[in-house]
């Protein structure tokens, strides 16, 4: 009786064992499709591809300076995805934005991936999101701030 005890004990460790084995085995060869580790703990923007595009509104020290906050926020707080492109929305846009706002307001897209384990739970993952906005104002001082970001 007690030779069964233990055999089955052995028998649901190395089921265990077994299962966890594999698990870690998936988890090393999903496509980077799925997950990517370098956002497992904050977002990557480290391969970013900035597209530079000129404005009449705005200098490129101005487009320069809103790219690099964004860059900072999504490393801070886009957890699970990658930043893969970002540029200018254009004269337009920016310029319709600051109507809207009734300030100087810059308009930015990007291109987003995101992966399992995405912090931002209104996205689907795994998903390539393009002309993603992000939306920055000059305040009183003359420095930018990301106030609002998404579609529409």
């Amino acid at each position: 009786m007690r030779a069964k005890k233990n055999s089955k004990k052995i028998f649901t460790i190395l089921t265990v064992v077994i299962v966890l084995c594999i698990a870690l085995m998936c988890f090393l060869i999903v496509p980077n499709k799925y997950i990517n580790l370098k956002t497992l703990h904050h977002g990557d923007a480290s391969k970013v591809q900035i597209i530079e595009k000129d404005s009449s509104l705005y200098t490129q020290d101005d487009i320069r300076s809103c790219v690099e906050i964004v860059e900072s926020d999504f490393e801070k707080d886009w957890k699970g995805c990658a930043l893969k492109e970002l540029y200018y929305a254009g004269d337009e846009e920016s310029q319709s934005e600051t109507e809207y706002r009734n300030a100087p307001t810059l308009v930015l897209y990007s291109t987003i991936q995101t992966y399992a384990f995405s912090s931002q739970s209104s996205m689907n993952a795994p998903y390539v999101y393009e002309e993603f906005n992000w939306i920055l104002t000059r305040d009183e001082n003359g420095q930018w701030k990301h106030i609002d970001h998404g579609y529409g």
